[in-house]
């Protein structure tokens, strides 16, 4: 008789997901300056959408030996930054290399994937399962197709955010 998963609490004092309203937006510092970037949580459905489309053509081009890739991967990189860095004058980000804008667009993917990554782990305790996204299965286990679907989607993310 194949065991099933217990049914998760509906009534349980701890929420399944927390949503908080109030912004706030992360802080980096350029040349020892604190600034305020874009909160993955102030993003509209399709802004995170053009971040993602962003992201996935961003690694599509990384991958050509082409110019013009070369080119337009640099205008999506400027482009995203300049989105993400809304707390930075004109000045300081005409100062940014290349290299500094494109570490701007890698942190915010990884706050984006974060998020996803906690919205999916809700999801997965809503639905009982038991082990976090990515959880790494124990050394006795001879696998299960349930991780290799975390596996899937954890990879599905950062692809989404052009992390893979």
């Amino acid at each position: 008789m194949a065991e099933t998963a217990p049914e998760p609490s509906m009534h349980s004092d701890e929420p399944l997901l927390e949503i908080s309203t109030l912004i706030t937006r992360p802080v980096i510092a350029i040349d020892g300056v604190k600034y305020q970037i874009l909160s993955a949580d102030e993003l509209s459905v399709i802004e995170a959408v053009r971040f993602g489309r962003w992201g996935a053509k961003i690694k599509q081009l990384s991958e050509s030996d082409e110019a013009e890739a070369e080119e337009e991967v640099d205008a999506l990189i400027e482009r995203a930054s300049r989105t993400i860095l809304v707390g930075v004058t004109d000045d300081v980000f005409e100062r940014l290399s290349g290299q500094n804008k494109w570490a701007v667009v890698d942190f915010f993917s990884a706050l984006l994937l974060r998020r996803a990554t906690g919205v999916a782990e809700a999801m997965n305790r809503a639905a009982g399962v038991e082990d976090p996204i990515g959880a790494s299965q124990s050394p006795s286990s001879s696998g299960s197709s349930a991780e290799t679907q975390r596996r899937g989607c954890i990879e599905r993310l950062k692809s989404w955010f052009g992390l893979t």
